[in-house]
């Protein structure tokens, strides 16, 4: 596909930025950065784990957003993976 590959390309020199929100068990920090190797969750076509033996580089900038009833909503900024 012709936009997948423009997409990729852009994604790659860093003229698009990918941002996620998560919402994730307990308090997490106000923010940091998680930079540790992923790889594909065994199983699993969309889910990632730390994985050190085969995993990529990747570098996750993190702020949590707000904190309630035991959960954190946080904006996840993807540099790297």
């Amino acid at each position: 596909m012709l936009s997948s590959a423009i997409l990729n390309d852009e994604v790659a020199k860093r003229l698009i930025s990918r941002e996620y929100l998560a919402i994730t068990a307990g308090e997490t920090p106000d923010s940091g950065t998680i930079d540790a190797p992923i790889g594909r969750k065994d199983g699993s076509a969309i889910e990632r784990q730390i994985d050190f033996l085969n995993g990529e580089t990747a570098v996750t900038h993190y702020k949590r957003l707000a904190f309630r009833d035991g959960l954190s909503l946080v904006r996840l900024k993807l540099e790297t993976g």
